[in-house]
């Protein structure tokens, strides 16, 4: 009877964690979709307007993966990562990468 008590309360956790990261991503992906319809220069500025609507870090970057605007400290530490990482998550604003626009 407690192992199936415990059962529930790990599985009922688990599962509110996965309702909130998937409400996260799609905070931040409703955030991404309405910005990348207009031409924006992404400035430290714009990228904390970003976060404070999504409530995630951002990170911008040149074509050369460098970091031209961030609301994170450790920027280049971080770029250099995802780079070595082979990691696409940065590339939200592929879009705008592609014309030169950040």
């Amino acid at each position: 009877m407690v192992a199936a008590v415990a059962i529930i309360a790990m599985t009922s956790a688990w599962l509110a964690v996965r309702r909130t990261e998937e409400q996260t991503l799609l905070r931040i992906q409703n955030v991404v979709e309405t910005l990348s319809d207009f031409r924006l220069t992404y400035t430290d500025a714009i990228l904390e307007k970003m976060s404070g609507l999504s409530g995630a870090e951002f990170l911008a970057l040149d074509r050369d993966d460098r970091p031209v605007a961030t609301t994170l400290d450790r920027a280049d530490e971080i770029a250099q990562s995802a780079k070595s990482a082979s990691c696409d998550f940065f590339r939200e604003f592929d879009d705008s990468a592609s014309s030169g626009r950040y």
